[in-house]
């Protein structure tokens, strides 16, 4: 092993610390299994109503993005290992696709029901199994536009289950 591969590994290793303090201090406990962002994000409630709206939907796409590009970072060290046998380095690689894959999706949808006339949107592909769509509303979502959203997801993963959420 030489330096830069040394220097590779001790980075990625500090990344993987700050990146589990930052989530303590985010979510005050260590072993939540469900890594949902929604409750990730859940802090500062003193603040004014629509700020909070603003920042909850940066922020969780900005979460969204720092996560994806970890775990995608993680994936390609494994790809890049020489140590690493073809198998795992397979499984890395269609991982990456599939996170690529969803993170399209998201996109995707996330413009899809924007077009609809909601003002912000959220939208997590959990494990491509089912999709988690959380918009801002002033007021809870009506049957119709309940139907829009899911029709939405339903045009561009083909996932049917479809979790709605308000903020």
């Amino acid at each position: 092993m030489n330096k830069k591969q040394m220097g590779i590994i001790l980075t990625l290793l500090i990344l993987i610390a700050c990146a589990g303090v930052l989530s303590v201090k985010m979510n005050g406990k260590i072993d939540d299994p469900t890594g949902s962002i929604p409750s990730a994000i859940s802090f500062n409630k003193e603040a004014k109503e629509t700020t909070d709206k603003n920042d909850y939907f940066y922020e969780a796409k900005s979460i969204k993005d720092q996560q994806d590009a970890k775990y995608k970072e993680e994936l390609k060290a494994v790809i890049n290992d020489k140590n690493s046998t073809a198998k795992d380095k397979e499984e890395a690689s269609k991982k990456i696709k599939d996170i690529d894959s969803a993170k399209n999706n998201e996109t995707r949808i996330e413009l899809g029901v924007k077009s609809k006339g909601f003002e912000d949107v959220v939208c997590l592909i959990e494990g491509n199994k089912k999709a988690r769509v959380i918009v801002k509303a002033k007021e809870a979502l009506t049957e119709k536009q309940n139907i829009q959203i899911q029709e939405v997801v339903l045009n561009v993963s083909k996932l049917k289950d479809v979790i709605i959420e308000t903020k």
